[in-house]
């Protein structure tokens, strides 16, 4: 694993500007669960893959209202 991988949870009031961003670091084969305030109209997830290549990646993402 790289120092480079990480999770970021984005948030936006217009879909264009996004201003609110939680960042996670990822570690290789380790489960990553958390939860998120929802403060935008619009969210996106982004992960960033460090330098060495991977065989497998898995993402799950829900939204509870």
């Amino acid at each position: 694993a790289s120092a480079l991988n990480g999770l970021s949870i984005e948030q936006s009031l217009d879909g264009i500007n996004w201003d609110y961003v939680t960042q996670f670091r990822a570690l290789a084969g380790v489960v990553l669960p958390f939860s998120v305030d929802i403060v935008g109209l619009y969210v996106r997830v982004q992960y960033t893959n460090g330098g060495v290549a991977q065989a497998a990646f898995r993402a799950n993402v829900s939204l509870k209202v």
